[in-house]
C-alpha cells in the first residue's frame, strides 16, 4: 500500500491544509533538522529501526507545502502483542504551526494504531494532567525517569573500575552473543522484544560490550552511541551487579573523537546509575513520570543501569 493511499487529510483552525501519515524514510532527514532545534538525545539510526520494528507507529503532519508540522510516535515493543508495549515520545509541533489541533489528531492517528492495547510514555514536567486525561491514567509509583545531560565531557571516568570481577570477563559484541542478549533482556524488562533488541545492537555507529560470567553466561552488556547533536549516549546498558556494570560504563565512555556532550537515562531505583553521575558531576536536565494506559510493567528495575530509547522503549 502507497504512503498515499494511507493518508489521512486534515485542515487546521487556521484554515492549514495538511495530512498525517506514517513517517517515511525521507522525511527523516528534515525531522532530524528538527530535532537538533531541540535537546534531542535520540540518534538518526535509531529512527530507522523503530520505523522497522513498527512501520506505522511513527507519525507525522505534512503541510500541503510539504513541511513537516509535527510528529508523533506510539511504537511496539515486542515480539507478541499480547504482552508487549507501546511505547510514546518524540511528540512535538513546529512553534508556527501550535494551538492548531495538530497535535490533538497526531496523537489520535497514535491512539487509532495502538487499538485497545497497552502503552505507556514518560510525561514531560507540567504535562501530567495532560497526558492522563489523554489515555495514560495509571501513573507509577515505584520510579521517575532521569534525563542526565552534560554539554561538556564528564569528569574522570577514569575513577571508575576497568577490571571486571572475578570471573568475568567483558567481550567485544558478537552476533553470536544475540540469543544470550535475547534471554537477559527478556528476564529484565518482563516481555521478549528480540527484534528491537537485534535493530538496536546492530545500529550504524553503534558500540555494544558484553559481560561474560561462570560457564560462558551472559550477566550484563551496554551500547554506547552519537546522538542528532553529535553527543556521547549510553544505553542500554543492564547488568547483574553495579560492579560488573561500572566497568561496562567506562569502557563504553572510552569513544574517540566523542564530542562535546554526554547523556543517560535511568531511573530513580536505581541508587548505582545515580550515584555515577553525581561522581562525573552530570546533573538530571529533565525528570518525566510514567505513566501507563492498562497495566504496569514489572521491569528489574535493579538491573537497568541506563535504558535503551527513552523515546521509544519503556527501558
Amino acid at each position: 500500500m502507497s504512503l498515499a493511499s494511507q493518508e489521512d487529510p486534515h485542515t487546521s483552525k487556521r484554515g492549514l491544509r495538511y495530512v498525517i501519515r506514517a513517517l517515511a524514510s525521507s522525511d527523516i532527514p528534515p525531522l532530524v533538522g528538527l530535532m537538533q532545534l531541540r535537546p534531542s538525545i535520540d540518534t538518526v539510526p535509531c529512527l530507522f529501526s523503530w520505523m522497522e520494528a513498527d512501520p506505522q507507529g511513527m507519525k507525522v503532519a505534512i503541510t500541503d507545502t510539504g513541511e513537516i508540522a509535527g510528529t508523533c510516535s506510539f511504537v511496539m515493543n515486542g515480539d507478541r502483542d499480547e504482552d508487549g508495549i507501546y511505547f510514546g515520545g518524540v511528540f512535538f509541533v513546529q512553534e508556527k504551526f501550535r494551538s492548531q489541533g495538530i497535535g490533538q489528531q497526531l496523537r489520535n492517528a497514535c491512539l487509532k494504531h495502538i487499538g485497545d492495547r497497552n502503552a505507556a510514555a514518560n510525561a514531560v514536567p507540567g504535562k501530567l494532567d495532560s497526558f492522563k486525561s489523554g489515555g495514560l491514567p495509571i501513573q507509577e509509583d515505584r520510579f521517575t525517569t532521569l534525563e542526565y545531560h552534560t554539554i561538556s565531557w564528564p569528569r574522570d571516568f577514569s575513577s571508575f573500575p576497568d577490571i571486571p570481577p572475578p570471573g568475568v570477563e567483558i567481550c567485544n559484541f558478537e552476533e553470536c552473543h544475540l540469543p544470550k542478549i535475547y534471554v537477559y533482556d527478556e528476564k529484565i524488562v518482563g516481555f521478549s522484544r528480540q527484534k528491537n533488541m537485534r535493530l538496536n545492537i546492530l545500529e550504524r555507529g553503534s558500540r555494544t560490550l558484553v559481560a561474560i560470567g561462570a560457564g560462558g553466561s551472559l550477566v550484563g552488556f551496554g551500547t554506547v552511541k552519537k546522538t542528532v547533536l553529535d553527543e556521547v549516549r549510553i544505553g542500554p546498558l543492564y547488568a547483574d551487579s553495579p560492579d560488573v556494570a561500572e566497568v561496562l560504563l567506562r569502557r563504553l565512555s572510552a569513544v574517540p573523537e566523542h564530542g562535546s556532550g554526554f547523556t543517560l537515562v535511568t531511573t530513580s531505583a536505581n541508587s548505582a546509575a545515580r550515584g555515577w553521575m553525581r561522581r562525573l558531576g552530570v546533573n538530571v536536565r529533565e525528570e518525566c513520570d510514567r505513566l501507563y494506559r492498562k497495566r504496569k510493567l514489572d521491569a528489574d528495575l535493579g538491573k537497568v543501569f541506563a535504558m535503551l530509547d527513552v523515546n521509544f522503549s519503556p527501558f
